[in-house]
């Protein structure tokens, strides 16, 4: 949420989450209005410290901590190359409600 923040222009950028369930799974989706990811990085977005922004600007770790939490919790972060605007999601399993 913070990296969509960041990315999206100021004033007339905006943020969009969006959730559903998929089977016996909880998709959230985090949706911004930045330029988007240059093909280039894909590899490379969930390298701990590893992030586009100028010096100063983050240090690169959300993706990396975020990327095992899931894991653990038998889900999914992953990036959505292929979305018309920069797309990232969160895959968990469902609880019983």
């Amino acid at each position: 949420m913070n990296n969509a923040c960041d990315a999206a222009p100021a004033q007339t950028g905006w943020v969009r989450i969006e959730t559903h369930k998929e089977g016996m799974a909880v998709v959230v989706r985090c949706i911004d209005s930045g330029p988007g990811i240059d093909v280039k990085h894909y590899a490379r977005l969930m390298e701990p410290f590893f992030t586009t922004n100028g010096v100063g600007e983050g240090m690169g770790l959300s993706l990396s901590i975020g990327y095992p939490l899931a894991q653990k919790n038998h889900g999914a972060l992953r990036f959505v190359p292929g979305a018309a605007h920069t797309t990232f999601e969160v895959t968990l399993a469902a609880g019983d409600a």
